[in-house]
C-alpha cells in the first residue's frame, strides 16, 4: 500500500539566489542499492513513528496508541543501529529501522516529546527541549536501556557529548550557561560564562565532532557562538538586513565541515514590514557560526516553519534538509543544495512528519520522523 501512495517532486531555486537542478530523495535517477532488506525500492523515504504493515517500520511489540509524533530520530553510531522516541515511548532498532523493539516508556511526570543526542559507542542521551527530562541510553550489545538522570537545569535547551567519551556531556540553559557532567550525567558543575545575561533562548546547538564549538539561539537577540566551550562568545552577524531583533531558532553543523553551520532565523522587521518572506529564513555560515547570510525564504512554494529540525547531509558539506506537514495537506520534504540554492520538494499527501534523518549506506534516501495526520 506505501508505494501507492501519492508522491510528487520537484525543485525550486531559493527565490533566485542560485539556479541549478540537485539529486533528491527518490527521485527517478536516485540509486537503489544499498536499501535495508525489509524496504520496497520504490517507495521516495522511509517512515518511522507508526504501527502496521503499510508503512516501512513494522513494530512487533504492544500496538501503538492512537497519537504518535517522532521528534527524535537517530543514526546511533554504531553501523545499522537507530534509537527513536515516539508519543513518549523509546525505540531501537538493530537493523536499520527494519524492525523497533520498545525498551522504555515515560511516566506522566517525564515531559515528551524527547530530542536524541548520539553518544559513541552506540550509546545516546535524551531530553525534553525547555524541559527536564533526561536520560542515558546505553548500548547494552543487542539492544539498549535506558536510566533516568537529574537535570542541573529546569529548562534543557541542548544537550552535546564529547566525541571521544560517551560519559563527558554537556548541556545547555535558558541563558546560555553549559553545565558539564565527566560520569553520565550523576554530578553536574558550571563550565564557561552565558552566552547572553537575561536571555530567552531557543535552543544551543553543539557541533558533534567539537562539542567546545556551540551555537547558541535566542530571541530578539539572534545568536551567539562560542569555540573554547564557553569561555567566550560572540555574537553571530547577518541574521538581520537591518541590525534589527531577530528570532534565531536552531542550527545545525555540517557533519563534513565544522565551518559551515545552517540557522533558521526570522528577521522581524521584515516580518513586521510586510516582506513576502514573514522574515523567515535558512541562513549559512562559512565561518563556524561568526556571520550568516540567508539562503533560502519561506514561500514561493517553500515553508520554513519557526524552528524546523533541521539535519545536514553525512557526506554532502553543501546539503541540508527539514520537513514541513500539517493535517491537510499532508508532508513536503526539502532539501537544499548550498551551491545551486536549488531546493528539492517531496510531497505525500498522506503523510505527516517531524524530523528527518538520512539513511547512511545510500544518503540519497531519507527516513522521517512522522506524527499523526488525522
Amino acid at each position: 500500500m506505501f508505494s501507492m501512495m501519492k508522491v510528487h517532486r520537484r525543485s525550486v531555486s531559493a527565490l533566485g539566489l542560485l539556479a541549478s537542478a540537485i539529486l533528491f530523495a527518490g527521485s527517478a535517477t536516485a540509486q537503489t542499492d544499498g536499501l535495508p532488506g525489509c524496504r520496497e525500492a520504490s517507495t521516495p523515504f522511509m517512515t518511522m513513528g507508526v504501527a502496521g504493515k503499510d508503512f516501512f517500520a513494522p513494530y512487533n511489540g504492544a500496538p501503538y496508541g492512537d497519537y504518535f509524533a517522532t521528534f527524535g530520530l537517530k543514526n546511533l553510531s554504531r553501523q545499522g543501529e537507530m534509537v527513536m522516541e515516539s508519543a513518549g515511548s523509546l525505540y531501537y532498532s538493530p537493523d536499520e529501522g527494519c524492525t523497533w523493539d520498545l525498551f522504555y516508556t515515560l511516566d506522566g511526570s517525564e515531559p515528551w516529546p524527547l530530542w536524541i543526542t548520539v553518544a559513541p559507542g552506540g550509546h545516546a542521551y535524551a531530553f525534553s527541549l525547555n524541559n527536564s527530562t533526561l536520560l542515558a541510553l546505553r548500548n547494552i550489545g543487542g539492544g539498549m536501556e535506558a536510566t533516568s538522570l537529574k537535570s542541573p537545569v529546569m529548562e534543557i535547551m541542548g544537550l552535546g557529548v564529547d566525541p571521544t567519551d560517551p560519559l563527558h556531556v554537556r548541556i545547555g540553559d535558558k541563558g546560555g550557561q553549559m553545565h558539564e557532567s565527566f560520569d553520565g550525567g550523576v554530578v553536574w558543575n558550571k563550565v564557561g560564562v552565558p552566552a547572553q545575561v537575561n536571555g530567552y533562548a531557543n535552543r544551543m546547538t553543539f557541533n558533534e565532532a567539537d562539542f567546545d564549538h556551540v551555537m547558541y539561539m535566542a530571541n530578539r537577540d539572534g545568536a551567539f557562538v562560542t569555540f573554547d566551550g564557553g569561555a567566550t562568545w560572540a555574537p553571530s552577524e547577518g541574521l538581520t538586513s537591518t541590525d534589527g531583533p531577530r528570532n534565531a531558532f536552531n542550527a545545525v553543523f555540517s557533519p563534513v565541515d565544522s565551518d559551515l553551520v545552517w540557522c533558521m532565523s526570522i528577521d522581524l522587521d521584515e516580518a513586521d514590514g510586510g516582506h513576502p518572506s514573514g522574515g523567515k529564513h535558512l541562513y549559512a555560515s562559512r565561518d563556524g557560526g561568526l556571520s550568516f547570510e540567508p539562503r533560502v525564504d519561506n514561500g514561493n512554494g517553500i515553508v520554513i516553519t519557526n524552528g524546523p529540525e533541521l539535519t545536514a547531509h553525512p557526506r554532502d558539506r553543501r546539503k541540508v534538509a527539514w520537513v514541513a506537514s500539517n493535517r491537510y495537506t499532508g508532508l513536503d520534504v526539502y532539501e537544499l543544495n548550498g551551491v545551486t540554492g536549488v531546493v528539492s520538494i517531496s510531497h505525500n499527501d498522506f503523510l505527516a512528519g517531524r524530523c528527518i534523518e538520512y539513511y547512511l549506506p545510500n544518503p540519497a534516501l531519507m527516513y522521517i520522523g512522522l506524527e499523526t495526520k488525522f
